[in-house]
C-alpha cells in the first residue's frame, strides 16, 4: 500500500476537511481528493462524508483508521530499527515538485554525494 494514501486519509482526520489537510501536507486539494478516491477505490468503501463543513468519517473509515495508525507506526518503528548500511548514519529525505524533481533533484544528489 502507498504509506502516502494512509498518511493523507489521517491528515485529513486530523485537520477535518481536504483543504486543511492539502495545506499541512504542501499538496493541492485536487492531490488530496484524488489519494481519497484511490484510498476508497483500493478499500472499495467510502471513507469520508465530504461537503462544505469539511469531511466526516463513515462507519467504514472509523474503522480503517486503527488500520492506518497501526500502517504508519510499523513504518516508522521499521526506518527506525532496521539497520542501515555500512557508512549511512543519518537519512536525507527531499521533498520537491515533480517536474523540477527529474532535472534538478537527480543532479543535485548525485554532486552532493560525491
Amino acid at each position: 500500500m502507498d504509506l502516502d494514501l494512509a498518511r493523507t486519509f489521517l491528515e485529513i482526520v486530523r485537520c477535518g476537511s481536504l483543504a486543511a489537510a492539502a495545506e499541512k501536507l504542501h499538496i493541492t486539494q485536487t492531490a488530496v481528493t484524488a489519494r481519497v478516491q484511490k484510498l476508497e477505490s483500493l478499500l472499495g468503501t467510502g471513507l469520508f462524508v465530504r461537503n462544505r463543513a469539511g469531511a466526516k468519517l463513515t462507519p467504514d473509515g472509523e474503522a480503517f483508521v486503527v488500520y492506518a495508525n497501526q500502517l504508519m507506526q510499523t513504518w516508522e518503528a521499521a526506518r527506525r530499527d532496521v539497520p542501515r548500511p555500512e557508512g549511512l548514519h543519518k537519512m536525507l529525505h527531499i521533498g520537491g515538485e515533480v517536474s523540477l524533481c527529474n532535472p534538478l533533484i537527480l543532479s543535485w544528489a548525485k554532486t552532493l554525494r560525491e
